[in-house]
């Protein structure tokens, strides 16, 4: 076969994969179906999605076989990161996989209200976050802000493991406790703690998105209405931060009223809620009196 048969050849096969790809998941009713397929054919062959396009790379036997497993994974429900390997977050990758919950496109907004909070208070030097999962929201602040003494917590040993290696990755200063929630910071006087609690109710998690059958239900699970652990963290967070710091939390739809009242029975003063950017009530600050 000449030059050019060949590269035709190469060129057929690469068209075939995709294509097949983007047909067995426009069957199997995933959503973006050809940017799901370009991802993760791109991902096998360690190139951008455009390259595939562009440059014709040539394609192994090996990872024509791996490419389908990816593909079957996604269509059996794996989240798409955990295929990757990685999750975008606050324009950084950080490493996640089975055991660690996927970080969200919405926790974003929890991070930009941190650093408007930490903007309008500059005395404010020690930060934790409570329950860090793969430590996105730590390592995202340790970096935006580098002069703070950044401090992150995880019950899971599996999860404890994903933050501590992305936080070396990215070259981010965390001290990391195996603890729950807020219980490791009670003894450090904490000027500003954050926590994206489990807020889902059970029945939310089982009528779900597939994806989240593979994600730890101990990141997920809030017990009945979402509601069960706010009222034991914010017990946590009385002891954990100084008087006159504040507390920053993820909400779900619908648990503002819920919260803020919660808040309140606790002594928090100053509370605030802010919208999402689909209007819906997302993150609650307060502050420790």
């Amino acid at each position: 076969m000449n030059a050019s048969l060949s590269l035709r050849a190469e060129r057929s096969n690469l068209v075939f994969l995709l294509d097949s790809g983007i047909q067995i998941f426009e069957k199997a009713g995933i959503e973006n179906s050809r940017r799901t397929a370009e991802i993760l054919l791109s991902h096998r062959l360690n190139c951008r999605p455009v390259d595939l396009y562009t440059t014709d790379p040539i394609v192994s036997k090996e990872q024509e076989i791996e490419f389908f497993w990816d593909v079957a994974a996604r269509c059996g429900g794996m989240p798409l990161p955990y295929i990757l390997g990685t999750a975008a977050f606050y324009g950084r990758e950080f490493q996640v996989g089975p055991g660690v919950l996927c970080p969200r496109p919405e926790t974003e907004q929890l991070v930009q209200k941190t650093l408007k909070i930490l903007s309008e208070n500059n005395s404010f030097r020690t930060v934790a976050d409570a329950g860090t999962g793969s430590g996105a929201i730590a390592v995202t602040l340790a970096l935006e802000v580098p002069q703070l003494r950044v401090l992150a917590s995880e019950k899971s040993p599996v999860a404890l493991s994903f933050a501590q290696r992305n936080a070396r990755n990215l070259s981010a200063q965390v001290s990391f406790f195996e603890g729950d929630l807020a219980e490791p910071f009670e003894n450090e006087s904490i000027d500003l703690l954050i926590a994206n609690l489990p807020y889902l109710d059970p029945s939310d998690i089982l009528n779900g998105p597939r994806e989240l059958a593979w994600e730890p239900w101990l990141a997920l699970d809030g017990g009945k209405d979402g509601l069960d652990l706010f009222t034991g963290f914010l017990d946590q967070a009385r002891r954990a931060v100084r008087s006159g710091g504040i507390v920053v939390l993820e909400i779900g739809a619908g648990q503002a009223a819920q919260v803020s009242a919660l808040a309140a029975q606790k002594s928090f003063i100053d509370i605030q809620i802010t919208a999402d950017l689909a209007g819906m009530d997302r993150i609650i600050s307060m502050r420790r009196g």
